[in-house]
């Protein structure tokens, strides 16, 4: 049985044609990719993939997964709109830093903070294509939330992991301090946060 992770794997294959390729854009080993990609083959039953000189090319059983694959992930990141809804405001500050150096080319970069979100990365990344650029390559996006979508974009979205399990815990805590004593306040607390470094942040 396949999953939503294997969806994941299987289009990053598809798209990178390589294990490095593939793993450099989900930032694990490329040993991981190919335990899963054989995990998704035993699975099945069949082929996924043939390897050749030029990369990993895809068998008939893969082109007709191709497009479900696509659809599943396009029906993740509506899920995580709907969950998300909050998030979806055209709200957020767009910071935008232009560099240019010994007449090199120009780097852009979008940061979406807390004020955004990854959903409005995501569409970044879409806004970015239209304009007739490569997200990436031609301008790198890094959203906030880490939420699974992140992932399944193309290419993968850079962002900001939080810890919500501490989050909670510790707005909990806070909730309670504010109860037991009403006069007081609670002091500030600063909890950690993981930059996820992804293919939306690099050009190869």
């Amino acid at each position: 049985m396949l999953d939503g992770s294997d969806v994941q794997f299987f289009l990053a294959i598809q798209r990178a044609a390589t294990l490095a390729g593939a793993a450099r854009a989900l930032k694990v080993e490329h040993t991981t990719v190919g335990r899963r990609l054989a995990a998704m083959e035993s699975a099945l039953g069949a082929k996924l993939f043939l390897r050749t000189p030029d990369g990993f090319r895809p068998t008939r059983m893969a082109e007709e997964i191709l497009p479900l694959a696509e659809q599943a992930e396009a029906a993740l990141m509506q899920i995580e709109r709907i969950a998300l809804a909050d998030d979806e405001r055209a709200e957020g500050t767009v910071r935008v830093w232009v560099s240019e150096v010994d007449n090199q080319p120009y780097e852009t970069y979008i940061v979406l903070g807390k004020s955004g979100s990854d959903l409005m990365a995501l569409a970044a990344l879409q806004a970015i294509r239209d304009a007739g650029l490569e997200p990436g390559r031609d301008v790198a996006v890094i959203g906030f939330d880490d939420i699974e979508a992140a992932a399944l974009a193309h290419p993968p979205l850079t962002t900001i992991r939080q810890d919500r399990e501490r989050l909670g815990i510790v707005a909990a805590e806070r909730a309670l301090e504010l109860i037991e004593h009403a006069d007081t306040t609670p002091p500030d607390t600063i909890i950690p946060v993981e930059l996820v470094v992804r293919g939306s942040t690099s050009p190869d």
